[in-house]
């Protein structure tokens, strides 16, 4: 695989562009192209605990002694010579927080951008109007459980049913060949961001043996035969679109087990423990795994 750096300014462009070019059809002509490489997009969704403000902190001296009105007890103590110095493109100082020190020098190798003061809007408000109940705002605002689903939609409305990365894969799913391998893989359980119109999506966890109950039981004999039995059942021609799609996903869920079982996902990579390690695990699996998935992108 090649590598093919982007600079930030160009990444942050291509972001702010890609919805008005998705309109004139830029994401259908893209995937007409036949790509010799591959390239995956990996999300990190934080569901909670992570204090957005003590982790990018402006240290221009107005903006800081705003930042530290705001925020009070909460805010850095002034002066922390722990925060990771960076600069926008105009010179704006700002400083990371010191638990990102191990991604900082990507900052400096223009391998890492910051969005920021990103969130789910009906249309630009300003706070008079929010206050005044002059403007229309997302469905259930303040509600966690409904801004989770509404990020991972890409909309201000908890009806979705699709969600944004699903269908970025949907534009490109040309691109996968005929491949009938999930484009879309969650590893932290069923997704909406992993949720599309076109793309099949497979969901799993770090560790999770994804063989049903009762087919690894002794004897290996009555295994074998519930497997082939099973394997019949999700064979058998049905003209119920139901059935049909939930046979699919569960082949899907069998296969990729057999996948990440095998030796050709083994990954040497050290990874330090924790749930989010377990995760990105897998990830560095699917991804060792894609000439044997055919999937591009």
């Amino acid at each position: 695989m090649h590598s093919h750096p982007i600079s930030r300014r160009a990444l942050l462009k291509s972001l702010g562009a890609m919805t008005m070019l998705s309109r004139f059809g830029w994401m259908n002509a893209l995937s007409q192209a036949s790509p010799p490489d591959y390239k995956a997009l990996v999300c990190v969704f934080l569901v909670g605990g992570n204090d957005g403000h003590n982790t990018v902190v402006p240290l221009e001296q107005g903006s800081f002694d705003a930042y530290r009105a705001a925020r009070g007890s909460l805010a850095l103590p002034d002066g922390n010579g722990a925060l990771l110095p960076v600069e926008t493109p105009q010179g704006t100082p700002y400083g990371f927080n010191p638990g990102l020190a191990a991604i900082h020098p990507l900052w400096s190798q223009g391998k890492l951008a910051v969005l920021a003061n990103v969130g789910m809007l009906v249309r630009p408000v300003t706070r008079h109007e929010f206050l005044n109940h002059l403007s229309p705002v997302p469905t259930n605002l303040f509600s966690h459980s409904d801004q989770i689903q509404q990020m991972q939609a890409g909309v201000p409305s908890t009806s979705a049913g699709t969600g944004w990365g699903a269908r970025a894969a949907d534009a490109v799913h040309p691109l996968n060949g005929g491949t009938t391998f999930p484009a879309a893989v969650s590893t932290a359980g069923p997704a909406l961001f992993c949720t599309g119109n076109v793309v099949q999506s497979a969901s799993l966890l770090p560790g999770f043996d994804l063989d049903p109950s009762g087919l690894g039981l002794w004897p290996a004999s009555a295994g074998i035969a519930r497997r082939t039995g099973m394997q019949q059942v999700l064979q058998f021609d049905s003209s119920l679109a139901l059935v049909q799609a939930a046979n699919k996903v569960r082949q899907d869920a069998l296969d990729l087990n057999a996948l990440l079982k095998g030796g050709s996902a083994t990954v040497t990579t050290p990874f330090p423990g924790g749930m989010l390690s377990d995760q990105l695990r897998q990830v560095a699996k699917l991804i060792k795994l894609r000439g044997v998935t055919g999937v591009k992108r």
